[in-house]
């Protein structure tokens, strides 16, 4: 599961870098393939966590508590992705 999850890591970067850097238009198609990556990564990233006994939903609290943590002055917003300057809402 851990070399699945990783390809399918790969296989959403090269979309995106598709998307970015070489003009591949952002429709509903594309949307899609998004998708349909994101659900693979998502199955593997599930099937990693119970490999490792290890709860999804506690590997995502931790995660959210680490990352407030991480900007006390409250600027830390979940469905905000600061690199790109891209609200998740807005795609």
């Amino acid at each position: 599961t851990f070399y699945c999850f990783f390809t399918n890591l790969l296989k959403y970067n090269e979309l995106v870098k598709k998307l970015m850097f070489h003009g591949k238009p952002f429709n509903q198609d594309f949307k899609d393939r998004l998708e349909s990556e994101l659900g693979d990564i998502m199955w593997y990233w599930i099937q990693n966590c119970l490999a490792l006994h290890l709860d999804p939903n506690e590997v995502i609290a931790k995660n959210f508590e680490k990352l407030k943590d991480r900007h006390p002055d409250g600027e830390f917003n979940p469905r905000y992705v600061s690199d790109s300057g891209v609200s998740i809402s807005g795609i």
